[in-house]
């Protein structure tokens, strides 16, 4: 098994507050059973991210007329991501 997390340092925000410090020691293997409870904590980050670039017009929300904007899916472990494109952007 490989490890996915090992050293480092966590902080807790209670109100908007730090509030204390967790040392990573040990490591966090795949299969672990925190595995689950890292990816939901990791998608609800990337989600409030990509709110928070949208509110500062940094990303712009898509979809059609009359329907539900939206700048990202996500379904159980997959993650979908939605922008317009630029045809002066070249992916070469």
């Amino acid at each position: 098994m490989s490890i996915c997390l090992k050293g480092g340092k966590s902080r807790i925000l209670a109100n908007g507050n730090p509030e204390g410090t967790i040392f990573s020691k040990r490591g966090l293997r795949q299969g672990d059973p925190l595995s689950p409870l890292i990816f939901v904590l990791a998608a609800v980050l990337l989600t409030r991210m990509l709110n928070l670039a949208v509110s500062n017009d940094v990303l712009e929300e898509v979809g059609p007329a009359g329907f539900h904007k939206m700048v990202s899916l996500q379904n159980v472990d997959d993650t979908l991501l939605f922008c317009k494109s630029d045809d002066n952007t070249s992916f070469l």
